[in-house]
């Protein structure tokens, strides 16, 4: 999450009830980073760049395109992250009857978050990565030792969206989004 001030960031994000696992320190030619925990015990990374942000573009193939809070109370932890990011606060509808709320900067929705339908799963931030064709994606992914925990299916994000879990057990989503579909926002 880019920040001007992660050392700040760090400090907001215990007040409001975080914690603080790696301070604010420099990473030479990178910039002020800090890793922190929210609330519930997702774990997020703070920067202060030393370039800068990048330039607002849709993203191209194999590159990030969304994250996504999944937690157990999804208008606590929006709140808990408006102010590290100077985000605005946007309810929108979600899948199913859960509640999505993008976290808004810079007039782009930049992440959002969800309400988990589970109870015994942790809260976490979901990465999506942009792929051309989803089902090729899926076939790569399980070839190389990866594991489908949620297939496509017309169901989940009309069928655009695999979640899996790479050897190490880390959860990535992968999303088909064509050019076309850039002015519709995430998936």
């Amino acid at each position: 999450m880019s920040v001007p001030d992660s050392a700040r960031a760090a400090e907001q994000a215990a007040a409001g009830g975080g914690k603080v696992l790696v301070p604010s320190r420099a990473l030479p030619g990178r910039g002020d980073v800090a890793v922190l925990a929210d609330p519930e015990g997702a774990i997020f990374g703070v920067i202060r760049s030393a370039s800068g942000d990048p330039v607002d573009q849709f993203p191209s193939e194999n590159a990030w395109l969304w994250l996504e809070l999944w937690a157990k109370d999804a208008a606590k932890m929006a709140e808990f992250y408006r102010p590290l990011g100077a985000y605005t606060v946007e309810k929108k509808e979600g899948p199913g009857d859960r509640p999505e709320i993008h976290l808004v900067a810079g007039g782009f929705p930049r992440a959002s978050v969800l309400e988990m339908e589970r109870e015994n799963v942790p809260s976490t931030w979901l990465p999506y990565v942009r792929v051309k064709d989803l089902h090729k994606t899926v076939a790569g992914i399980e070839r190389a030792g990866g594991r489908i925990i949620v297939p496509p299916s017309p169901a989940v994000r009309d069928g655009k969206v695999a979640v899996f879990l790479d050897p190490s057990g880390a959860a990535v989503a992968v999303a088909e989004w064509k050019d076309e579909e850039a002015g519709e926002g995430k998936p």
